[in-house]
């Protein structure tokens, strides 16, 4: 290519030369960074027969790199991708030294291999700088070989379709968001993907590295400033803390995530936190601050103008109020989510009243019932999840939504501020999944 000796090149440890083809296509690995169980490589490509500009001393051609990964030694992280992912891509190359690396990212068309004219000595900033402008990123392969990105459009591992499509599982998706964090000094998408590869952890059921993420995760978002993301990480680590046994921890977390969540501007982010703080505090234990934290979320959720999530909070906090043994409040609380339910055509309230009817003819019969009975409390959640599921089935007709429909979902998740890169810090769910249900809404409108 240009008579540039590609195979005489003294290439900087972690870049590796595959090959150099008879059309002039060349090919390089670029070692990334390494993050849980693998490591990181950009497999870089220029183009069959590709042009040779040149440009003030400079030789440059346009190149294409895929990212990919291999699994690398065990460790912390090791343990927890290796533990948590099972789905490998089935695009895979063979490495120059004989492993196989798999393909986890889309491919970015943005980048150029550049070497002196004369191809014999080093380039310099100065001369690099006098063809592109400072916002090019600039990596040294090797001592006459440079690698320049962001040459224009591209489309990278954080932004592709494909990538949430399926190509990679939940975890390495985490972690290559994290390596992408960290290396733009990103501290806000660095506490993002580590709370989600915490939360997976746990899911894993290694509660010790679970919590390891976590605090991790706390630290960036306070040094960020990112008091949401500080609160939706404590509501987290709160949850881990209980189920590990660690009762008072788990309190002090969630009861700091209470009092940041309680100062917070984003109507829906505040919602979410303090309907989770609910949750968890009845799920341990505490009815009355879980009674408080709903109070409190439905006051948020009407303020946000969300009148549906406003009426699955009546109605849960009806739930509370049956199984406390006061029927009165349990059926004025179910009645206000039913009123709430039809006052925006929900096809739900009328299962929602049947349910509420139920409940109220048994508090009847038998005040005492009514706070543990088939008719009691038991009626009342199993409408909450019942009434959901039949929603959802009668919409779906069984189907999942057309291709074309997830990506467009998908895209508008990747521009939202709530949006982890794999989670919804709102509704808590892993959007690749959501996204493919037609009867799934986005909780804050956007599809």
């Amino acid at each position: 290519m240009n008579g540039f000796d590609w195979r005489g090149l003294t290439l900087d440890d972690g870049v590796v030369l595959e090959s150099v083809g008879e059309d002039g296509r060349v090919v390089l690995w670029v070692r990334l960074d390494q993050e849980a169980a693998y490591q990181y490589w950009d497999r870089v490509g220029t183009a069959h027969r590709g042009e040779v500009r040149v440009e003030r001393g400079v030789c440059w051609t346009t190149a294409t790199a895929v990212r990919t990964r291999r699994r690398a030694s065990e460790g912390l992280l090791a343990r927890l991708v290796g533990a948590i992912a099972a789905r490998r891509s089935d695009s895979t190359w063979r490495m120059p030294d004989g492993g196989k690396a798999e393909r986890c990212g889309g491919r970015r068309a943005d980048l150029a291999l550049a070497w002196a004219e004369d191809g014999s000595g080093p380039l310099d900033d100065r001369r690099l700088r006098e063809v592109w402008s400072a916002d090019v990123l600039l990596r040294r392969l090797g001592d006459r070989l440079v690698l320049a990105s962001g040459l224009g459009p591209a489309t990278d591992a954080g932004t592709n379709p494909d990538v949430d499509a399926g190509t990679e599982d939940q975890a390495a998706t985490a972690a290559r968001l994290l390596d992408a964090a960290r290396r733009r000094g990103d501290r806000r998408g660095e506490a993002a993907a580590l709370a989600d590869l915490g939360v997976l952890r746990g899911k894993a059921g290694d509660a010790d590295g679970a919590v390891e993420l976590l605090e991790q995760a706390l630290r960036a978002g306070r040094e960020a400033g990112d008091r949401a993301r500080e609160a939706e990480v404590l509501v987290d680590l709160g949850h881990i803390q209980a189920a590990r046994g660690l009762a008072e921890d788990s309190r002090r977390s969630l009861a700091s995530a209470f009092s940041l969540a309680e100062g917070l501007d984003d109507g829906s982010a505040k919602t979410a936190v303090l309907e989770r703080i609910a949750e968890l505090r009845a799920k341990y234990g505490d009815p009355d601050g879980a009674a408080t934290a709903l109070d409190r979320a439905g006051e948020a959720a009407r303020a946000a103008g969300d009148p549906r999530h406003e009426a699955r909070i009546h109605w849960r906090r009806a739930i509370a109020a049956a199984e406390s043994g006061r029927p009165d409040l349990a059926a004025a609380r179910a009645e206000a989510s039913i009123a709430l339910l039809r006052s925006i055509g929900r096809p739900e309230a009328s299962w929602y009243e049947a349910q509420a009817n139920r409940y109220r003819e048994g508090a009847a019969i038998d005040p005492a019932h009514a706070a543990d009975g088939e008719d009691g409390p038991g009626v009342l959640r199993m409408a909450q999840s019942a009434g959901r599921a039949m929603a959802l089935f009668l919409g779906s007709g069984m189907r999942t939504t057309t291709t074309d429909s997830y990506r467009d979902r998908l895209a508008k998740c990747r521009t939202c501020p709530h949006h982890t890169g794999i989670r919804c810090r709102v509704c808590g769910c892993f959007t690749n999944v959501k996204a493919r249900l037609p009867y799934e809404r986005c909780p804050i409108g956007e599809w």
